[in-house]
């Protein structure tokens, strides 16, 4: 399964590889206390409603890194 920032936070957050990923480019993300709500959106929906904190350039750095996974 290719990974994005188009996948679920559920699915990057429970795969190891990818969960780390996230964790070097949005520090703390999968402890922060509202991550349960976003579970079932996808990373790119959900930085639209982080009020700032998950900026365009971190997006862009998560989705070329995912895509190396292949």
């Amino acid at each position: 399964m290719p990974y994005s920032i188009e996948s679920t936070v559920r699915d990057l957050l429970g795969n190891d590889a990818t969960k780390a990923i996230i964790e070097r480019h949005l520090p703390g993300l999968s402890a922060h206390p509202q991550a349960g709500l976003a579970q079932g959106f996808a990373l790119a929906t959900v930085a639209k409603f982080a009020n700032g904190l998950i900026s365009e350039d971190a997006l862009r750095k998560i989705d070329a890194a995912l895509k190396t996974l292949g």
